[in-house]
């Protein structure tokens, strides 16, 4: 019989195995020391970690992800004023905004499916799939003469191809970054503000200072789109982990499974989001908040040119505004960081809010310059603030199906 003063290193560790046949984990043992519940530990994801090579590419790529697709649509005010006087002539305002409409719908519709596949096969497929299409319909489109070409050309293919091409980017910039996530969605979505900013100087540049053509102007914008098309595709890679440490989290799992007695379940679906009441009001709420969101992006140069402002200043309010919405987005998802999504994206909600209802007060030259850059502040700065919203609402396995569905909120308005 052992003695009770005897050492415990004289026992021989017993095999795992052996150990955990019969065990029970409410009883304590002497020999609970020998089994250690992390002999393989799961590295932490840490900023240092999040911090890479592959991180920085993929941000890049999506960077100009955004450029492409929502940069180009926050554009559409220069379209919208171009075509009422040219290529649309005998068309009305309201006829001419269903090609954006059309346009933001299909792609934010689109996201829903496109965030779910990505989570099911990966961002690459998708990614080529939006680049093939996203320069197809600008090259489709450069040859458009009736409205209804318009409508199919940059209505419909172009907002499904932006969908595939935006969607894939956003979730795994997503996955990549943890702690510092609202910043490096601030950075991603600037993107978008740049091309804002920088798609109006040139198409102006081209369509009225150089006087060439509508179609020759969008055929020099796909030739600008395509090489940014192949370095999105090629930067943004999904998340993997080294074989070591997906041994090391399932022999962990399957551990704590064992000694909790709980057999293996197949994981949820991806679509289980859906049933977290948290997310379908925030779905709601951003619905509403974007019910009017694009009408100040869409019209602002019509009502400037309304108001007696040149056409050439009116073009270069969409840049101001989209100028503006750059340091909105940045700030904010900086300051996110700290005091939280929710809280951030609550004040820029109705901040936006106020300032639109000021819009028809603005009838000066320096009132509309002002109300351009109070807009595009607090709605670039709400868009921002939607995706680390949901992120943090949903598990690691199903954001990108979480992102998909919420961009479908501003799809409905």
């Amino acid at each position: 019989m052992t003695s009770p003063s005897k050492s415990r290193d004289d026992f021989q560790p017993p095999v795992p195995e052996t150990r955990m046949e019969g065990h029970d984990v409410n009883q304590q043992s002497e020999f609970t020391y020998v089994f250690p519940k992390q002999t393989y530990p799961i590295p932490m994801t840490g900023a240092k970690r999040q911090i890479s090579v592959h991180s920085t590419l993929a941000l890049v790529g999506a960077w100009l992800a955004l450029f492409c697709t929502l940069g180009f649509q926050n554009a559409f005010g220069v379209f919208q004023e171009y075509y009422a006087r040219a290529e649309l002539k005998g068309y009305s305002e309201f006829d001419i905004a269903w090609i954006g409409s059309l346009l933001s719908f299909m792609l934010f519709f689109c996201a829903a499916p496109a965030g779910i596949m990505v989570d099911r096969i990966g961002p690459t497929p998708l990614l080529a799939f939006g680049s093939v299409g996203t320069v197809l319909g600008i090259f489709m489109t450069s040859l458009c003469k009736k409205y209804y070409q318009f409508l199919l050309a940059q209505g419909l293919t172009l907002g499904i191809s932006n969908a595939f091409l935006l969607t894939p980017a956003m979730a795994t910039v997503s996955h990549l970054f943890d702690k510092n996530r609202g910043t490096a969605t601030g950075i991603m979505i600037a993107g978008s503000s740049i091309g804002g900013i920088i798609w109006p100087i040139m198409l102006d540049q081209l369509l009225n200072v150089r006087g060439l053509s509508f179609g020759w102007s969008f055929r020099i914008v796909g030739f600008v789109v395509a090489p940014l098309c192949i370095i999105i595709t090629i930067s943004i890679r999904a998340p993997k982990k080294p074989h070591q440490e997906n041994h090391a989290e399932n022999f962990n799992q399957e551990t704590k499974r064992q000694q909790d007695g709980v057999m293996s379940q197949a994981p949820k679906s991806n679509v289980s989001i859906l049933k977290n009441p948290t997310f379908i009001l925030l779905c709601l709420g951003l619905s509403m908040a974007t019910f009017g969101l694009f009408s100040p992006l869409f019209f602002i140069p019509t009502y400037a040119v309304t108001n007696g402002l040149s056409s050439s200043l009116a073009f270069y309010l969409v840049s101001l505004t989209n100028g503006a919405s750059l340091v909105g987005r940045v700030s904010t998802g900086f300051l996110a960081d700290r005091y939280g999504n929710f809280n951030l994206c609550f004040i820029t909600i109705a901040l936006s809010g106020i300032i639109a209802m000021c819009w028809t007060a603005a009838t000066s030259k320096a009132g509309i310059i002002v109300f351009a850059l109070a807009y595009g502040y607090t709605s670039g700065a709400m868009f921002s603030l939607q995706t680390p919203c949901a992120v943090q609402l949903a598990t690691p396995e199903s954001r990108g199906t979480a992102i998909g569905l919420l961009m479908v909120a501003p799809a409905l308005p």
